[in-house]
């Protein structure tokens, strides 16, 4: 039984790189390097959280779904529809 193998060799960890070689080498960890807030989200769009009355939702959710589309796609119309024939003027950046 001298002569038989391990089943994972001698070490397995010897070909990885420690949890922290970033640190070592130097660089940003790869969680850090992009903004979480832009994960998932396309070119011109933004992420943004609203609270709104949970019965508004559930109509939303509603016609979403007699519609066949997105949740996403039924606010985007919503909001295409209600500010089609509304004047806005642009807000002042704020300085941050």
């Amino acid at each position: 039984m001298a002569n038989k193998k391990a089943a994972l060799g001698n070490d397995p960890f010897v070909t990885r790189k420690s949890p922290l070689h970033y640190i070592e080498e130097g660089t940003v960890a790869p969680a850090r390097r992009s903004d979480p807030k832009r994960a998932g989200v396309g070119e011109g769009y933004e992420r943004y959280t609203l609270i709104a009355r949970s019965d508004l939702i559930e109509r939303l959710k509603d016609y979403a779904y007699t519609e066949r589309m997105s949740l996403k796609g039924a606010a985007e119309k919503m909001m295409e529809t209600y500010l089609a024939d509304k004047t806005t003027v642009p807000k002042k950046p704020q300085n941050n």
